[in-house]
């Protein structure tokens, strides 16, 4: 048994994916759609990889409508194998997991959309060695690798400022490489000069990139990444907050000015990816001001309860440098020192504002606006008392209340 599947598309000339439109072939890949996307095996969420692929998808990135690929597949067993074009058997196959792990399928489509190439073969981009080898783990856990060529590249940029030797660069390196057997193929070394200083990015151990030369493993990529299941898998709050992880571990950064933290920014200059991030927030109940975009195509998202949702639910989890950067800005936010002055007991808001030192007017907006929309405190006839939440705030960045 097999079906269609999105298929993709590259116009040679302009080197941009297209998709059109494939019919499904059976009305048991229908329910799929609608009924199987998720599953629990011993206790943990998969998603149905063949419910995500068959289905149809529309997008409108290429200037012609040539080149058609397109995808079938095969169910053996828990396997599904994946072949370009025709179905055949002297094409290679991707073979892959019927069944994903919620988690690991999040990774595919939140880090592949961040820090993966669209088009040409499967490229992924990324200057943390952590980051890069648990994207590896998840990507060898649920493909077979083992039949396609692999190939490493290393970019590294020369500043002057303790620029790192090549010797230092592979035994850097060496871990990820050995465990995956795997090899650097090229170091890239670039100089970078003082009128485009800011657009090249230096990494204290260069940018690596992970290829696999198969077309047809970038179309089941893109089949998943392109899915229009891919909306009603960000209905699932659990799942959208690990998608908004892994994106956090490539294209989201916590901004800082004065130490204080000002924002969370999502870098991307694809307004598609924009549209998609908005709805992923939506998702996750993260407020986001829709005109919040600068001139660089980075998404802030600002305010006390996002800083809050992103604490508690531990966004920067794969990239320690950045969860440890959020924190230190978020504890040294005004507000969250002024969190620390809130007891146990109850309290009015003028002896707040004795404590605190400040305006009636402005501790009532505190109160009431910023603690109570994000959850901090509650109040009933007149008198504040901080949440659980609150509390398990202090607890998370380490700050003890002061009563």
């Amino acid at each position: 048994m097999y079906f269609g599947v999105p298929c993709e598309s590259i116009d040679k000339t302009s080197r941009e994916v297209k998709a059109e439109v494939v019919r499904i072939f059976s009305e048991r890949d229908m329910l799929l759609r609608e009924k199987g996307i998720f599953k629990n095996i011993d206790g943990i969420k998969h998603v149905n990889l063949m419910a995500v692929l068959a289905s149809e998808f529309h997008t409108k990135t290429a200037r012609r409508e040539n080149g058609q690929v397109k995808l079938y597949a095969t169910e053996i067993g828990d396997k599904l194998y994946i072949f370009p074009r025709v179905f055949v058997m002297n094409k290679q196959p991707v073979i892959t997991n019927k069944y994903i792990p919620l988690q690991d399928f999040a990774a595919l489509l939140g880090f592949y959309l961040c820090e993966g190439k669209k088009a040409g073969t499967f490229s992924i981009t990324n200057s943390e060695k952590e980051v890069m080898s648990k994207f590896l783990e998840i990507l060898c856990r649920n493909f077979d690798l083992s039949n396609f060529s692999k190939y490493c590249i290393l970019h590294y940029v020369v500043d002057g400022r303790e620029d790192k030797t090549e010797e230092e660069l592979q035994e850097y390196w060496r871990d990820l490489l050995k465990k995956y057997r795997l090899k650097i193929n090229l170091i890239r070394y670039s100089k970078t000069k003082s009128k485009d200083s800011k657009k090249k990015i230096r990494a204290k151990y260069g940018i690596f990139t992970f290829r696999i030369f198969s077309t047809s493993f970038l179309y089941t990529i893109l089949g998943i990444l392109n899915s229009p299941l891919k909306e009603k898998l960000i209905t699932d709050e659990e799942l959208s907050w690990e998608i908004l992880r892994w994106v956090a571990a490539g294209d989201m950064f916590p901004k800082v000015c004065k130490g204080k933290l000002n924002a969370v920014v999502i870098a991307t200059e694809n307004s598609n990816e924009v549209g998609f991030y908005k709805k992923l927030l939506r998702g996750c109940g993260v407020r986001y001001e829709s005109n919040n975009v600068t001139k660089n195509g980075e998404m802030l998202i600002n305010g006390l309860d996002n800083f809050v949702k992103f604490t508690t639910k531990d966004l920067f989890k794969y990239i320690e440098y950045r969860k440890q950067k959020f924190l230190k800005g978020l504890t040294n936010l005004t507000s969250i020192k002024f969190l620390r002055m809130l007891g146990e007991e109850e309290f009015k808001l003028q002896n707040f504002s004795e404590v605190a030192r400040m305006r009636a007017s402005i501790a009532s907006q505190l109160l009431n606006h910023h603690y109570k929309r994000a959850g901090l405190v509650a109040s009933r006839g007149g008198a504040f008392k901080i949440t659980a939440l609150g509390k398990e705030l202090m607890n998370f960045i380490g700050v003890k209340n002061a009563h």
